[in-house]
């Protein structure tokens, strides 16, 4: 099972105004766009989610299970 992140902003902080964007949680393509939430990760599995916006920016927290 592979996993996303969709997050939306109908006060574009990055990219097109109310498009939204979408983080892929598949290892090789999050290790091509965010090496360093990959590399934080790890060999973990993104359990769970939070998004919390404000001003000009998003937060993303991520649970990550470490078997």
């Amino acid at each position: 099972m592979t996993q996303k992140i969709v997050h939306w902003n109908t006060h574009d902080f990055n990219g097109t105004p109310g498009a939204p964007g979408v983080i892929d949680l598949d290892p090789a393509s999050l290790a091509r766009t965010h090496p360093a939430i990959a590399q934080a990760i790890g060999r973990g599995r993104v359990t769970s989610h939070a998004i919390q916006y404000w001003g000009l920016g998003v937060l993303i927290t991520l649970v990550v299970d470490e078997d």
